[in-house]
């Protein structure tokens, strides 16, 4: 089941805190690690760009994790069609490194449900 996240336009959406998966890894993060974001309408066109995450923070167990979110200047560029209650997305999550053997790429796909921000 995917995971959905309900979001008015204008707002900031939930905080993921995300981590690679990748065996033996250490707790702090290095520079080879790459995390991106993106959204997506249902058509697959991106609507909001591909950009770079770069804050991190520690969780719990002192492991170093990514910060994402989706703007409130990226969410107020979601639209609602008129007459319709919200719209869906898709946030793209991605986590990469070239260096590790084998090179490590994960996707997260999470549904964005963006409501109207109810102002004309």
């Amino acid at each position: 089941m995917r995971e959905v996240i309900e979001l008015v336009q204008g707002n900031v959406s939930d905080v993921k805190l995300t981590r690679p998966d990748f065996p033996g890894l250490a707790d702090a993060l290095d520079g080879n690690w790459l995390c991106q974001q993106a959204v997506q309408d249902c058509a697959g066109a991106l609507v909001v760009a591909l950009s770079t995450v770069s804050d991190k923070s520690l969780d719990d167990f002192g492991k170093e994790r990514f910060v994402v979110a989706v703007s409130p200047t990226d969410s107020a560029t979601l639209s609602v069609a008129a007459g319709e209650p919200y719209q869906e997305y898709t946030w793209l999550i991605e986590l990469s490194n070239t260096t590790t053997i084998p090179p490590y790429k994960k996707e997260h796909h999470i549904t964005l449900r963006v409501y109207s921000q109810g102002i004309a």
